[in-house]
């Protein structure tokens, strides 16, 4: 029975992708995991553009989180010349598939386009971009903001100014960029339908000789209906890679020879941190007393990944929500976690809630101190069944000390509406939890946006603290890896962080991945950690992941 059903389903899945399965299979990457929709946008200055920018357009570095590294990709060599300037060498064999050389011209460009235009690039206290010659460019600083500036370095992408300077400065942001894009990476954009994105490989790329000729001469990435479809499609080997969160695959993994991460629990790698937004401009969750008391009454994390992701994900989470990697990591204050953090101690959440006047009324849930009815709710998107489901486990927790709490699912345009006003009590997100070089990135996204009525980029939780504030932008004046110098201001955030609990940490969410291994094989794993395991959008130079595409091989 469970083929039958798995056969419709990938015939269903195969008529949809008619034009991707056109291309020659044993030289085409198929793979989804980005495409939600039609691509409508390809332009590198605008973060809304669809999958496929980060392997037409080059940024300067990439940034390995697997290493920890920093690795020169457009530039051949970043230094800091003094401690307000920093000197970039550009590689001299690189061309734009006009043939165009790419130089210090297209670097100053790009970083000299206006915040307005190019979202890309938010460099703040920088003062110039001057051309040396050719291939050396020099950015000039008041007083550098590190974690900014290094975000930018791997994370902007360099466009041909020879191109992009001829339209209207007010047009560029707009651009669609969908008719034959110049760019200089190790892919071509070749075409695109509402099903899919296709690229062809540069055979004339300058990387070949410095990272590898890519083993795929084609890339498609697919839209997909469903984690079903994608599941069909995957185990009849007509998708190479999976990078959707597919539930139920731990018992498929080894019947079907699939590749995930890990051969065992947990499967994943984590790639973000999903947490619980308390909206500290209500009462009560504008007393971090109350807010403590909940981080108590949540049941362990090994609960709840195990009742939703079944072992795909780790068992436990960091009190702080940093995620388990070493430019992270490194900065955490154990002593201060201990002393500070949280458990599951629920008969703590009980005595806390009293202490405060939190008593159960004749319903048997608490009310307010003064006597007033009070009930929370938490809000995720319909249809994200997973962060569902576990919104749901996380209000059942909380009901069992006594707190009205509802699980409410609108749909994501609401969902958003309501998150980014205010307009809610606590809600699951995870959007600026993603790998970086420091967790600065993590912080400043959680405690550094002022509130204000609209909160559409951090800060969500609305918690104001000028303290945690002035101590984020020490942070941000001192190099990324003067970690004496780093660290006593991480732990005073740190102490602030867990004594207030603007926010809880809840899981780990993971970076999906599975590999079928009937067209291609090597793919990335612990055991073989060449290459950070995603397809996703930006993360060929977000996470170094462009070396997936050329340690792959083709199956025999």
């Amino acid at each position: 029975m469970k083929k039958i059903v798995l056969a419709a389903v990938v015939a269903l899945m195969v008529a949809s992708v008619a034009m991707a399965l056109t291309l020659p299979r044993n030289e085409t990457l198929y793979f989804g995991g980005s495409m939600w929709g039609p691509l409508t946008n390809f332009n590198p200055l605008n973060p809304n553009h669809g999958w496929g920018v980060d392997l037409v357009y080059p940024t300067l570095f990439m940034y390995n989180p697997l290493t920890n590294q920093m690795i020169p990709y457009l530039a051949e060599s970043g230094t800091w010349t003094s401690n307000t300037t920093y000197v970039v060498k550009l590689r001299q064999n690189a061309y734009w598939t006009d043939g165009q050389p790419v130089t210090a011209y297209d670097v100053k460009y790009t970083f000299e386009l206006p915040f307005t235009v190019n979202q890309l690039v938010a460099v703040p206290s920088l003062k110039a971009v001057n051309v040396i010659n050719d291939y050396t460019v020099e950015f000039v600083f008041s007083q550098p903001n590190y974690p900014n500036f290094y975000g930018a370095l791997y994370g902007s992408y360099i466009v041909p100014e020879h191109i992009w300077s001829k339209m209207a400065t007010s047009d560029i942001f707009s651009y669609a960029n969908l008719t034959n894009p110049v760019g200089c990476g190790p892919y071509k954009f070749l075409t695109y339908n509402p099903q899919e994105i296709v690229l062809e490989r540069n055979d004339n790329w300058w990387g070949n000789d410095v990272f590898g000729k890519p083993a795929p001469k084609y890339l498609a990435e697919l839209a997909v209906s469903s984690n079903n479809v994608a599941l069909g499609l995957l185990l009849q080997g007509q998708l190479d890679i999976s990078n959707f969160y597919l539930p139920g695959i731990e018992s498929l993994i080894k019947p079907y020879d699939l590749v995930a991460w890990n051969d065992k629990p947990p499967y994943m790698l984590s790639s973000n941190t999903a947490l619980l937004f308390l909206n500290n401009s209500v009462a009560p969750l504008n007393d971090p007393q109350f807010r403590r008391a909940l981080a108590y009454a949540i049941g362990p994390t090994s609960d709840l990944t195990q009742r939703v992701y079944a072992g795909q994900v780790p068992n436990y989470v960091d009190p702080l929500g940093f995620l388990p990697i070493e430019s992270w990591m490194q900065f955490e204050d154990k002593n201060v976690v201990s002393q500070y953090g949280y458990t599951y101690d629920p008969a703590k959440a009980v005595q806390i809630l009293d202490q405060l006047g939190y008593k159960k009324g004749p319903d048997g849930w608490r009310t307010m101190p003064n006597g007033k009815p009070l009930k929370l709710s938490i809000i995720c998107p319909y249809g994200w069944t997973d962060w569902m489901a576990a919104e749901r486990i996380v209000a059942e927790d909380l009901q069992k000390i006594g707190l009205n709490v509802t699980a409410d699912f609108p749909d994501f345009t609401t969902y958003w509406n309501n998150f980014t006003s205010g307009n809610y009590t606590m809600a699951i997100n995870n959007f600026g939890s993603g790998i970086s070089m420091t967790p600065y990135t993590y912080l400043y996204w959680l405690f550094g946006y002022p509130v204000e009525q609209y909160m559409y980029n951090g800060n969500f939780e609305r918690y104001s603290n000028p303290e945690v504030v002035n101590l984020l932008n020490k942070i941000s004046s001192i190099p990324l890896d003067d970690v004496n110098a780093l660290q006593p201001l991480y732990s005073e955030i740190e102490q602030i962080f867990l004594k207030n609990m603007p926010v809880i940490p809840l899981w780990y969410n993971g970076m999906w991945y599975l590999a079928n291994q009937s067209v291609w094989t090597n793919f990335p794993n612990a055991k073989n950690p060449y290459a950070f395991p995603s397809t996703w959008t930006n993360n060929a130079v977000t996470t170094a992941s462009l070396y997936l595409y050329t340690g792959i091989k083709p199956a025999k």
